[in-house]
């Protein structure tokens, strides 16, 4: 096996693993994925926000998965325009962060723009750079929960 399709078969195997249990988080949170993304609703909590965006990447994974380029260009895009924190989480937020919230807003923002790279990539049928924007969005997603999680999730 060349080095090459074993680094696509591994970054594949580990996009499913990490999609499949992000899905697994906080399903009672259902109602949250109706929302329209990007928009602001005056109910969302980041919790509920996190449910959807795992549950998006879950359609990101299962896309990859059938090489549905559709469905990963749709599940990328809805992670890149989540829903809003409604004002008083976004203060209780800024409230336990302080001084690091300009780098929760960053986070974010680099969420934002490796999901809309990885939505066009798979307008592209780009495998390979959907692959890679998704191992990109993972790991950007692992660093903000570790920053971050323990700290806002004690709110």
């Amino acid at each position: 096996m060349s080095d090459r399709l074993a680094r696509v078969l591994t970054t594949l195997v580990l996009t499913l693993g990490l999609g499949l249990g992000l899905s697994a988080c906080g399903s009672a949170a259902e109602d949250a994925a109706s929302t329209t993304p990007g928009q602001d609703n005056a109910e969302m909590t980041l919790k509920e926000i996190m449910v959807g965006l795992g549950e998006d990447s879950a359609r990101v994974g299962d896309g990859i998965w059938v090489e549905d380029f559709e469905a990963i260009s749709v599940a990328a895009e809805a992670i890149a325009k989540h829903p809003l924190v409604s004002d008083a989480e976004r203060t209780s937020i800024q409230g336990v962060l302080g001084e690091d919230m300009p780098n929760f807003a960053k986070g974010d923002k680099a969420v934002h723009d490796t999901a809309m790279a990885m939505s066009e990539a798979a307008k592209a049928q780009d495998m390979a750079l959907v692959l890679a924007r998704n191992a990109q969005l993972q790991s950007e997603c692992v660093a903000c929960h570790t920053n971050f999680r323990d700290r806002l999730a004690d709110r």
